[in-house]
């Protein structure tokens, strides 16, 4: 990662799984803009995630405004698992939190998670040079 002063993001997988997913995602980026863009360990589960969010990852957020933070969780056809981590997220960060997942009908929430992420975080990956 360069200057943790500018804009980037930080990906924190649920499982290998979702780890090797946002790896290939980087494999279609150019080298400057991986240096803005981090893949974490997996934390190995969906609760472990918001315990090394909360843990790890809160106070680097405060201390760096241009940190933003995708959780990439396996909802397991659980609806209300969404509300559970929406609410372990600091409301002050909340704009700066993306929680993603994968493979069921009950994760609709993708798509307004996925358009405020674009929002947020294409100008940091895909900055015009």
């Amino acid at each position: 990662m360069t200057n943790r002063h500018q804009p980037h993001v930080l990906v924190l997988p649920e499982d290998d799984a979702n780890r090797q997913i946002a790896n290939g995602f980087l494999m279609g980026l150019d080298q400057p803009t991986l240096k803005q863009i981090q893949v974490l360990p997996p934390a190995g589960g969906w609760k472990a995630v918001l315990h090394e969010f909360e843990s790890n990852h809160v106070v680097g957020m405060d201390r760096y405004s241009g940190r933003y933070m995708v959780l990439l969780i396996d909802f397991d056809g659980q609806a209300g698992r969404l509300n559970v981590v929406k609410q372990k997220i600091p409301q002050h960060l909340q704009e700066r939190v993306f929680f993603l997942g994968w493979g069921h009908n009950l994760l609709r929430h993708n798509e307004v998670e996925i358009e405020r992420l674009r929002r947020h975080v294409r100008p940091i990956l895909f900055r015009a040079t």
